[in-house]
């Protein structure tokens, strides 16, 4: 899809390349000509922009997809493996896998909320 997407952008580009050479030799310019090089211009660049739009956004949604089938991957490892958790490598204590009985979340909230009530 992106080297298609790539053909069409880089055959558009040449076409422009094309016109515009010839347009620049000509003592007296065409208008029909110039109109149809303007307009041919115009779709490149909402081509081109709408490509790289599509582009950015697959590649986001790859990303998601690879993140999500390692985060579970890694989960399913550290099951197996009897692991409490993994620590990520980002040098953050990014937590890669827990086992759910050492999630504090619920805890967490419950004090911080009582701890908020007590100050009103």
């Amino acid at each position: 899809m992106l080297s298609e997407r790539n053909k069409i952008i880089d055959s558009l580009y040449l076409d422009l390349k094309m016109m515009s050479n010839l347009l620049q030799v000509q003592e007296k310019k065409d208008p029909e000509k110039l109109l149809h090089f303007k307009n041919q211009s115009d779709e490149y660049d909402q081509k081109r922009q709408r490509f790289e739009e599509d582009n950015s956004a697959l590649s986001k949604q790859f990303d998601t997809e690879i993140l999500s089938q390692l985060n579970q991957y890694i989960q399913d490892y550290g099951d197996e493996q009897g692991y409490s958790f993994i620590l990520g490598n980002q040098g953050d204590g990014t937590i890669m896998q827990a086992k759910d009985s050492k999630n504090l979340t619920d805890e967490i909230i419950a004090y911080a909320n009582q701890r908020y009530n007590d100050k009103k």
